[in-house]
């Protein structure tokens, strides 16, 4: 307001001043967003229009989550005063937002808005954060499941129920791949859950980074989106360890040159140090005299069996191999690799004598005192293996049946005590082996010494 002055008793003071006479006739109230919300109710507003020549329009605009756009839901000039919700999909549109616009066709007299009021069901807000992440290694070998620990807390406005988790790694595009996905059944407003899951590391190496992310298919009209994934940096490291191979034959194990039966049950025992499994014939290759051994032509003589994923300590197969030989000189090459393509290989010659012969036959050491030990080769199994031990002048002193009688090498420790259990006296004694195979019986005869 302007203002002038002048001395006491100096006369009258004027003071001039403009009144603007526009009169307004439009007037709008916009609010803020509205929600997120779980489920919609009702939106109540008070207002009141004096005259004939004043009214009002509300427009209540969504928010459609799957356009991620503002669209309008209704609009309202009637003399209504509340509006029910029941039917507008909370799931789809997640927020509104009101405009109120009102009008006077004089400006003299104008609509009196008092306020709006919506009611609806609040959210629940989950997230974590990774400096919670409990990762137990942050280094593993791959195929190794990285096994983490991750606290989900809701510090929304009510309860959640069946929260989906989904848990990616970084691939070599600068992406993400999904690995693995995961529910928390129940948590609770103002609580968390610990959520354990080993991840598969099976095909990445080298520095990676994995990423929890609550919610992803966005089921929850949460309070903040932002929140609701979080990375962290782990190392992969490369399996170059190359699996091992080992063979027996009728469960023996053989050198380079051994005898072995006509008709062997080969066992080959391949172990990985990494838990990804073997688990194809292609891992597992053999050769027999130059010639591949296919799983396809052979079922009835080769069976493979892949370890159990559950097996400590890494994974592997077995092979079983049951060929018909025939006499002479055989090389069996065996070719493993596992799930990271690293080979192991390895050769073992032998042989294999049809005709039923006893050889090599000999007590180690000899002279002994106490004990010895008797050693020979047989070309085929026996049936029955005896050994027999007499005076020079020919009087049996010991008898023993079931001797080892595997086609190879063969070897039985004798405590030098005679049928009775007494030690025998010093001196020159005879022994005989004796191995049966059907109606053939094959032996040698030959000396040992007592001598203490």
């Amino acid at each position: 307001v302007p203002e002038a002055w002048s001395p006491l008793d100096s006369g009258s003071v004027e003071v001039s001043d403009t009144l603007n006479s526009e009169l307004f006739r439009q007037g709008t109230f916009t609010s803020r967003e509205i929600g997120p919300a779980t489920k919609w109710h009702r939106v109540d507003w008070e207002i009141e229009l004096p005259v004939a020549e004043t009214r009002y329009k509300l427009n209540i605009q969504t928010f459609n989550k799957k356009t991620q756009s503002w669209q309008i839901y209704r609009e309202i000039s009637d003399n209504s005063r509340s509006l029910t919700l029941d039917d507008l999909d909370a799931d789809l549109f997640s927020k509104i937002k009101l405009t109120m616009n009102l009008y006077s066709d004089d400006g003299l007299q104008t609509p009196t808005f008092s306020g709006w009021q919506v009611a609806y069901d609040f959210p629940p807000d989950l997230t974590t954060h990774p400096d919670l992440f409990n990762v137990v290694k942050d280094s593993v070998l791959e195929g190794i499941d990285l096994p983490i620990e991750i606290p989900i807390y809701n510090v929304g406005m009510v309860d959640a129920d069946s929260v989906f988790l989904r848990f990616d790694i970084s691939n070599e595009n600068i992406g993400w791949d999904s690995i693995a996905t995961g529910i928390i059944p129940f948590i609770g407003l103002d609580d968390s859950v610990n959520f354990k899951i080993g991840l598969p590391t099976e095909g990445y190496t080298g520095a990676k980074k994995f990423r929890v992310f609550i919610d992803p298919a966005n089921k929850w009209n949460e309070l903040s989106e932002t929140n609701n994934q979080y990375s962290k940096k782990i190392f992969i490291q490369p399996d170059s360890t190359r699996p091992d191979i080992k063979i027996t034959f009728d469960d023996q194990t053989i050198l380079s040159g051994d005898l072995v039966s006509q008709e062997p049950n080969i066992f080959i025992e391949v172990t990985d140090n990494s838990p990804l499994t073997i688990n194809d014939t292609g891992m597992v290759s053999l050769i027999l005299n130059s010639q591949p051994v296919y799983y396809q032509q052979n079922e009835m003589l080769l069976e493979f069996h892949p370890q159990s994923e559950n097996s400590p300590g890494g994974s592997g197969a077995s092979v079983i191999y049951r060929p018909e030989l025939s006499s002479g000189e055989h090389r069996l090459e065996v070719i493993a690799k596992d799930v990271t393509q690293n080979y192991n290989y390895i050769e073992i010659n032998f042989s294999v004598e049809t005709d039923f012969s006893l050889r090599n036959v000999l007590n180690v050491p000899n002279p002994f005192e106490t004990e010895t030990n008797f050693t020979y080769v047989l070309t085929q199994s026996a049936e029955n293996v005896i050994l027999s031990v007499f005076t020079v002048s020919g009087r049996l002193i010991l008898k023993l049946d079931d001797l080892p009688g595997v086609t190879g090498f063969n070897y039985f420790l004798w405590d030098g005590l005679d049928a009775d259990g007494d030690d025998l006296a010093n001196g020159v004694y005879l022994y005989q082996i004796k191995a049966k195979l059907g109606d053939k019986t094959v032996s040698e005869i030959s000396k040992l010494i007592v001598m203490r």
